[in-house]
């Protein structure tokens, strides 16, 4: 599926129309070229939470799969540190830990939980 084609399959009028199945084959880098506006929004050390759940649905709108939305916690979250100064040298260690609260996010949020967990290469 394509980031055109699951835009299309979004439904605005329906509750849970920004929801779309997970996608085994997905990827791509869609979702993490417009999530720099994420870490702009929620820049500060306490709104981390906020920003790897944005981040996660955000990413999962279009690219419902570990490697796509995984880009766009990567691009807020580098975004945010720049923002705050943070010396670049310390960006990796940051994102480590991240990555594991974006884990936990992934598999208590209860959306296609084992299929994104069984795929996680972290």
């Amino acid at each position: 599926i394509t980031c055109m084609e699951a835009v299309m399959s979004l439904r605005p009028d329906h509750s849970d129309g920004w929801k779309i199945p997970f996608n085994p084959k997905g990827g791509g880098c869609g979702a993490a070229m417009r999530a720099m506006c994420i870490g702009l929004r929620f820049p500060h050390p306490n709104e981390l939470q906020t920003l790897i759940e944005v981040a996660v649905e955000s990413g999962r709108m279009t690219h419902h799969h570990p490697t796509g939305y995984l880009g766009s916690v990567v691009a807020a979250l580098f975004t945010a540190y720049a923002v705050n100064n943070k010396p670049v040298e310390s960006w990796g260690a940051g994102l480590m830990e991240v990555l594991e609260k974006t884990k936990n996010y992934v598999e208590n949020a209860g959306r296609y939980a084992a299929e994104n967990l069984a795929e996680w290469c972290v």
